[in-house]
């Protein structure tokens, strides 16, 4: 039996060349901008279900001509507002880097964590009860404005999260590398904007998640091939 144990191998040397050479992921995702190029292709399949069963006259061939006349053009109009994003993993120092110029403000102290005197007699225990009620409230009304302040960092941080992840913008018209956070935010500002901005966040998460390995699809071996005989 042959010794099938691979050659010692210098430690430093092991994984050099994994390591220097190794790919990232990328992930498309496709956007479709012309929403009125939708709702007309929605209303114009709705046309089609409502056309009458039987015999084909000339006036309903007339009509299935128009509607798909229109469907076409409809159908064209959509893909050409296809915009196709290819984002690729943000590394850890630009994650940092990120983190380090749009952390998230720190949230008001929460007077319940406080240590209150218990008072000694009915009138001392209802003004601490007073001081803590309005503590409580000054509270709640700061809590609100942090988790505002929170919000604002953190749309931010997305924008400059997937500007740092989109490596190239592909449209009808033409491919462009990278996008701005100015564009970004342009997107997220129009119409839809924010399921759009969505989308592209869900695409981001799942490209910086690295894949482990995969089942192998098929067998040679269940093929039916001249193999099954070597």
């Amino acid at each position: 039996m042959t010794d099938a144990t691979p050659e010692p191998t210098d430690g430093d040397d092991l994984f050099d060349d994994l390591i220097t050479t190794g790919t990232v992921r990328r992930k498309t995702e496709h956007i479709y901008f012309d929403q009125a190029a939708i709702e007309e292709m929605a209303s114009i399949a709705a046309e089609v279900d409502d056309l009458p069963d039987g015999p084909e006259t000339i006036n309903q061939t007339s009509r299935l001509k128009d509607i798909e006349k229109r469907w076409n053009a409809a159908q064209e109009r959509y893909e050409e507002s296809k915009v196709t994003f290819t984002l690729i993993p943000v590394d850890r120092d630009t994650t940092r880097e990120i983190w380090t110029e749009l952390p998230n403000p720190p949230a008001p102290p929460n007077p319940a964590k406080d240590r209150w005197p218990i008072g000694q007699n009915a009138p001392d225990r209802e003004r601490i009860q007073k001081q803590r009620d309005l503590a409580e409230a000054t509270f709640q009304e700061r809590a609100k404005e942090w988790r505002k302040d929170v919000d604002a960092q953190e749309s931010k941080r997305v924008v400059r999260f997937l500007a740092a992840s989109i490596e190239k913008v592909v449209a009808a018209k033409g491919e462009r590398p990278g996008m701005t956070e100015e564009q970004l935010d342009a997107i997220r500002s129009a119409p839809y904007g924010v399921e759009r901005i969505n989308k592209l966040w869900k695409a981001f998460e799942d490209v910086q998640q690295s894949k482990g390995e995969i089942s192998r699809p098929f067998s040679l071996g269940d093929s039916g091939s001249a193999t099954d005989s070597l």
